[in-house]
Order: structure tokens, then sequence, then C-alpha cells
């Protein structure tokens, strides 16, 4: 289902916009990170993250998000996601997430139930009628192990 960015005249200006690349002049993208990340600068390079969690939205999205409240939900430190507001094909108004999430690598039980229960509140958050595009690194292993 196609889905197109919905107009609204209303702002909020008391939120506050998330860090940006340093070129967002140029491209006009917008990175929405956790509070975990953690931003170092290489030399003649762009912003490198450590730790934490990041979506990086085009110039539409960020539209679509700004409608929406530029809020920036976290569930724990793996777990990343905004909210979209825009319009399905019948001109309704849709609610889209995008998540992003990172998986620990650890094969502690506790940190991965941990990981599994904010996945599920992230899930349980954004609502039964919403539409989800979730980006994951799942440190999934496949086959048998010898």
């Amino acid at each position: 289902m196609p889905l197109t960015p919905i107009s609204t005249h209303q702002k909020d200006s008391r939120r506050s916009l998330p860090d940006t690349f340093p070129n967002e002049r140029d491209c006009g993208s917008t990175m929405c990170t956790s509070a975990a990340a953690e931003g170092l600068r290489a030399p003649h390079t762009h912003l490198v993250w450590k730790k934490g969690v990041g979506i990086l939205l085009s110039p539409e999205a960020k539209v679509c998000w700004e409608k929406a409240g530029c809020d920036v939900f976290t569930f724990g430190a793996r777990i990343l996601a905004v909210r979209l507001l825009m319009r399905d094909e019948k001109g309704r108004t849709a609610y889209t997430w995008i998540i992003s999430a990172y998986a620990p690598v650890s094969s502690k039980m506790d940190e991965i139930n941990e990981y599994l229960q904010d996945f599920q509140d992230c899930i349980d958050h954004c609502g039964r009628r919403a539409r989800l595009v979730i980006g994951a690194d799942v440190n999934a292993a496949l086959g048998i192990k010898r």
C-alpha cells in the first residue's frame, strides 16, 4: 500500500530535533540516535557512532516525522523507534513506525531475554493498527553447529 506524507500547519516548537550529520545542509538527512549512542569524530570523516542504534531519515521521511511530533522512542539501549505521520491510499491518517534494533552478541540468557522483552515492549507501544518497518541486526546463526 502506498503511503504519502500528510500536510499540517502545526509544529511543536518545544521539541528538540535530534543530532544531525555535519553535512545535513547538503543532503537534508537527519540522524536519530538512542540515548546510549556516543558520537565520535574520526579525522576527515563523517560522524561515527559507538554503542546504541540510529535511524537515518531522508528529507521526505523527516517531514513525516516532524508532522508526527519529532518523537524518538528508546526501548533499552538496543532498540530505537520513530513515528511517521502519513496518509494511506484512501487518504486516511496512518502511522508508520521505523524501528532499529541491535541484538546482543552475548550468549548470556539474561541479556537476550532483556532484549526480547524490550523488543516486545516496542512492538506493543506501536499499536496493533500501525505499519512497522523493522531493521535489525539479530546476530543470527544458521545451520548445524559441528
